[in-house]
């Protein structure tokens, strides 16, 4: 990220776009040996493969959300990115909050804080993403 970050804008975009082209081919070849894993009656393998896909999709999610919301604060690009894109959990409520389809940041919020506190119980604190 850190040498996307540094490419001239018009050049950014066309690397991104090249990039998540791959993710989600990658993201469609463990969907689909998630689907071979069910038919064979390997459910505890195909649940830790769909795990994985799930936060394969929230790198994108969150590269999308990152292309959209702009690169003009260099530091608050760098912090969401090592928030979301580098923790397992952070990945994992991203999904979760994007299934829910939230229609304002309120919502968001609200979304995102209780699950982080049930998940890691009581050290929320360590995964709050930081919503402006």
């Amino acid at each position: 990220m850190h040498q996307i970050r540094n490419l001239p804008e018009a050049q950014r975009f066309q690397v991104m776009a090249e990039g998540l082209v791959m993710m989600h081919e990658h993201i469609e070849y463990l969907n689909q040996d998630f689907e071979v894993l069910c038919e064979q009656g390997r459910f505890r393998s195909a649940a830790i493969l769909r795990a994985f896909a799930d936060e394969e999709a929230a790198k994108v999610m969150i590269l999308l959300d990152v292309a959209r919301a702009g690169w003009g604060n260099h530091q608050r690009v760098e912090k969401l990115l090592k928030q979301a894109i580098y923790h397992h959990l952070s990945r994992g409520l991203y999904v979760r909050v994007y299934e829910g389809r939230p229609a304002s940041m309120q919502e968001v919020r609200e979304f995102v804080n209780p699950d982080a506190r049930k998940t890691v119980s009581g050290r929320a604190e360590l995964v709050r993403l930081d919503f402006p």
